[in-house]
């Protein structure tokens, strides 16, 4: 149960974009950065 499988779930649903881009914010910011810190 890993990226792997959510992508493919996304992939599958093939509308969720914005979930996708929501997944990726949220591992650039735990990544570090500081994209949109409150």
């Amino acid at each position: 149960m890993g990226a792997y499988g959510v992508i493919t779930s996304v992939v599958m649903g093939g509308g969720l974009t914005v979930l996708t881009m929501a997944v990726i914010v949220w591992a650039i910011g735990k990544s570090g950065h500081s994209w949109s810190a409150p």
